[in-house]
């Protein structure tokens, strides 16, 4: 259902590049794309880019907040659809300095007065105080495009200057509309020739090639694989996940046909007088998938009860927010019936055929006996049942395996913790002050600043060996103090920054291993004191003093880009943060010291501390959802297995009772009825853990792929499980084994 609210969504796409000069797919482009092809291209009716900015600090009297900016252009509402309770979306943002604001940001900061007309102190410049010209509904939860605060893109250009660097590539997305689904074909065939037009400078300068293309927006949330995205979904979780669930009611389901075909016995004698007195086998199936019927009924009715009072708990390991409303929605009660229908059906077609075919007189006469197709269909279906569960527990494991394998990457070799704050130019041009006051907080290690900070949207600028070399784009950080040593990266080659040499200050670069690579060096080593080009039109001359180990500042499902670590070459390129590295028991000390010397330096100015584990954690928030729901399927699964598995002993042991009295009075030990009892299914047991085996690796390899950086299934994940599986199977049955075996046999024997 995402982004299907916008009218037109079939003819909306976003501008991607399936190559961009050499280093793969991007879903960001430069700013300057969305208005070249929205003049050149009459297949598109409408055009909007979508910039989302750093966190800043907004204002309304006494109501400040950090807000992400979104910047738009003033075709935004030809684009998307947006609900306006106020203003023409036609004119809302054909001046600088206006705002859109949604309808529960307008209650937040201004409660209930007209928003209209009033002025939002953005930042502490006041070049981005902008009066609020419109007002709309918020975004549906399921829109891709999401934003709170709209700032037309000439209050962009007023404070930052033309939006028309083609070399830089910013956070920026472009979205256009087409005038019709026809428009297609003729947009394709144009593109290549645009791209050439626009950008054949930079594609001689790099030696590569730009390709750009158009994604529909229906495809982006759940299909979008492209660099640089914003957090979206995938079809392989939703796939999975619905395998999961089908599993678990597959193993409820082979519970009832086991237990139905297990009673066989009980049931043989009523079935038999039926047909005597003149049932067919019809009224009989009839009869068998009407009480599995009945039952999955009542089952559905007490599950939707249960529903309302574990959805909180469901709520809060998959991170949605799901109402007990939602159970009562039509498109719900539609879906239970189905379910409870076809269970139903499933679990009561085997043993209705089963029961009613077999003939009558050797059920009344007594000398019937199980069919060797039940026994080993019951056989099969306990392997089904483990081989589903053990299946559950592998992934549980690989899932916080891998997270934990994300954790040990972002702190690997220090107990420190790295805070973050942003700040504003105010505190920029003070750092020297703010890094000594800050170093006199207890616990405090080192203090740097950046233009850019791994987890944070960053800028992306080209470098090259050669003034009319192959360029390499590359995440540009200008820095402040010991960045190196304060986020804790590896120097592995040459030597760190010295703010005390005029050089450095210059033109000097720190690379990481990736941007080394991508230069065309042979080693770290070769490139120390080699001469490098950075920049769009003016490019800067440094020398390549030192490179650092690759270092993550994005998801670990995204591979390392080139990076590159200068000190700010320009004003504008000033520290937006401030890294704190800082002992973790000092926490609470630290955010209120932060602040009191934030407030002295810059009195409008507040400092919301970010800590970077936590915010690399937060990038794969998804997957640790994964892992929870996994791992609570896992325990449904084992649960319910144990149950089926219960039954079955307990349908054993009542069977075998003679056998195994005669065997006690003959001197049989408890620990051998024991083992009478519980090998055979620990046997199916096993039979079922190396059946999972395959079927787990090749799910949990394939959820694994969706990682660049992640960890190989050890055999340490399946013998855990393994012995998991055969230790719980053999708790689950020693209560009933050792019932039977403990029994008096005089109890099985009196009557004979």
């Amino acid at each position: 259902s995402y982004d299907q609210h916008n009218k037109d969504a079939d003819r909306i796409y976003r501008l991607v590049f399936e190559n961009y000069l050499g280093q793969g797919k991007f879903a960001t482009t430069p700013l300057p794309v969305g208005p070249a092809i929205k003049e050149d291209l009459p297949e598109v009716a409408g055009m909007t880019r979508i910039a989302q900015g750093l966190k800043t600090l907004t204002r309304f009297e006494n109501n400040r907040f950090f807000e992400t900016l979104t910047f738009v252009d003033t075709d935004l509402a030809e684009v998307f659809t947006l609900d306006f309770l106020q203003s023409d979306p036609q004119t809302a943002l054909n001046e600088p300095n206006s705002l859109l604001i949604s309808e529960s940001y307008a209650k937040k900061y201004f409660g209930d007065t007209d928003p209209i007309g009033k002025t939002l102190e953005i930042g502490t410049s006041g070049a981005l105080n902008s009066t609020v010209t419109g007002v709309f509904e918020d975004l549906p939860e399921n829109a891709t495009v999401q934003f709170n605060l709209a700032l037309p893109f000439s209050t962009f250009e007023k404070v930052y200057g033309p939006a028309d660097l083609w070399q830089q590539m910013p956070g920026n997305y472009t979205y256009i509309r087409l005038a019709d689904q026809s428009s297609l074909t003729a947009l394709n065939e144009k593109l290549p020739a645009f791209t050439e037009s626009h950008m054949a400078d930079q594609m001689e300068d790099w030696r590569q090639n730009y390709q750009l293309s158009v994604q529909p927006l229906l495809n982006i949330h759940l299909h979008s694989d492209y660099g640089r995205e914003s957090s979206n979904g995938n079809v392989k979780t939703l796939y999975l996940l619905a395998m999961i669930a089908f599993l678990v009611l597959i193993i409820a389901v082979i519970n009832y046909v086991n237990y139905s075909t297990a009673r066989f016995s009980q049931r043989a004698r009523e079935v038999s007088i039926r047909k005597v007195v003149g049932a067919g086998r019809k009224s009989l199936v009839i009869q068998f998938i009407g009480e599995a019927l009945l039952t999955t009924t009542l089952a559905g009715i007490v599950a939707v009860m249960l529903a309302q009072g574990v959805l909180p708990g469901f709520n809060l390991i998959s991170g949605k927010t799901f109402s007990p409303a939602d159970l009562y929605q039509p498109w719900f009660f539609a879906a239970a019936l189905g379910t409870v229908l076809l269970v139903g059906l499933a679990a009561g077609a085997f043993p209705a055929f089963f029961l009613s075919g077999f003939h009558p007189m050797d059920a009344i006469k007594g000398k019937f006996r199980e069919m060797s197709m039940a026994g080993f269909s019951r056989k099969g279906l306990v392997v089904a049942q483990f081989t589903a569960s053990v299946t559950l527990v592998v992934a549980t494991m690989i899932v916080w395996r891998q997270m934990d394998f994300v954790r040990s990457q972002i702190r690997p070799e220090s107990s420190e913790q790295v805070a973050v704050f942003q700040v504003n130019g105010k505190l920029s041009e003070q750092f020297s002050t703010l890094q000594q006051e800050l170093m006199q907080i207890a616990g405090v290690e080192a203090v740097a600043g950046g233009s850019n900070i791994a987890t944070f949207t960053g800028d992306s600028w080209p470098v090259t060996r050669q003034a009319n070399g192959p360029r390499v784009q590359t995440e540009n950080y200008a820095i402040q103090g010991d960045f190196v040593s304060t986020m804790g990266y590896e120097l592995i080659a040459g030597r760190n920054l010295d703010p005390n040499l005029q050089s450095d200050i210059d033109g000097a670069y720190i690379l990481n291993e990736t941007a080394v690579k991508s230069l065309g060096f042979a080693s770290p080593q070769a490139a120390l004191e080699e001469q490098l080009l950075f920049g769009g039109d003016e490019l800067k001359k440094g020398t390549i003093v030192g490179v650092i180990r690759d270092f993550h500042f994005a998801s670990f499902h995204e591979k390392v880009e080139p990076a590159l670590l200068q000190f700010a070459p320009y004003d504008w390129m000033r520290s937006q943060f401030v890294a704190v590295r800082f002992q973790p028991e000092r926490v609470t000390q630290l955010r209120e010291a932060v602040s009191e010397i934030v407030n002295s330096l810059a009195p409008n100015w507040h400092a919301e501390l970010h800590y970077l584990d936590e915010n690399f954690m937060q990038l794969h928030e998804k997957d640790v959802q994964q892992g929870r729901i996994f791992g609570a399927f896992a325990l449904l699964a084992i649960f319910i297995s144990c149950l089926g598995l219960i039954g079955l002993v307990t349908f054993a042991a009542e069977r075998r009772a003679k056998e195994i009295g005669i065997r006690k009075v003959l001197g049989a030990s408890v620990a051998s009825i024991f083992k009478l009892l519980s090998s055979d299914f620990l046997r199916l047991v096993f039979i079922a853990f190396l059946i999972a085996v395959p079927i787990s690796w090749y799910a949990m390899n394939n959820w694994l792929e969706g990682f660049t950086y992640r960890i190989d299934i050890s055999a340490g994940v399946y013998i855990w499980a393994g012995i998991g599986a055969l230790g719980i199977a053999l708790f689950a049955m020693s209560w009933q084994s050792l019932k039977a075996a403990l029994a008096n046999p005089v109890e099985s024997l009196r009557s004979e």
